[in-house]
C-alpha cells in the first residue's frame, strides 16, 4: 500500500509527459522535435527530463542530444547538451525493456511562474547525420 501511495504521489506532480515518433528510416540531425508545454497553473520549481525509446539496433554506446528550453512570456532561453549512456561497456542496453528500451534522463531544474509556458526543442548532436534505432523522443516535466 505504501508503494502505491508513493507512485501515485509522484505521478500527481507530473505536469507534462509526451513522446513524438521518429521517422522509421532514422532520426535526421536537422529534424528537430518541438514540445509545447502549456501554461503552468502554479509557480515553483520544475524538473525537466528527456525521455527516449530505442530499439536494440541502436549502433552506439551513447547519445548526445541538444535541448533548448524557452520560457514564455519572458523569452528566457537555455540550451543543454544531454549525454545519455545507452549501453554498458559490453554493449548491453541499460534502459528498461526487452526489445524496446526506455530511458528517462533528468537534465534541468527551472523556476517558473504561474502562467508561464515552456517550449522545448530537441535534436540529436551526434556526428552521424541519420541515427537508426531511435523510435520515440519525449519530454517530461514534474513539479517539485
Amino acid at each position: 500500500m505504501f508503494l502505491t501511495m508513493l507512485l501515485t504521489a509522484c505521478e500527481a506532480d507530473k505536469v507534462y509527459d509526451t513522446f513524438q515518433h521518429v521517422d522509421n528510416n532514422g532520426w535526421e540531425k536537422n529534424d528537430g522535435l518541438t514540445f509545447a508545454i502549456p501554461r503552468l497553473t502554479d509557480s515553483g520549481r520544475y524538473d525537466l527530463s528527456l525521455r527516449l525509446r530505442l530499439g536494440s539496433d541502436y549502433p552506439f554506446q551513447n547519445l548526445h542530444i541538444a535541448v533548448t528550453q524557452t520560457v514564455y512570456p519572458s523569452g528566457k532561453t537555455a540550451t543543454d547538451i544531454v549525454k545519455a549512456d545507452i549501453t554498458d561497456k559490453q554493449g548491453k542496453m541499460k534502459g528498461n525493456g526487452v526489445t524496446l528500451y526506455q530511458y528517462s534522463i533528468p537534465f534541468r531544474t527551472m523556476d517558473c511562474n504561474a502562467g508561464d509556458s515552456v517550449t522545448v526543442k530537441v535534436r540529436h548532436d551526434m556526428k552521424r547525420e541519420i541515427l537508426p534505432g531511435i523510435m520515440d523522443v519525449g519530454v517530461a516535466m514534474y513539479r517539485r
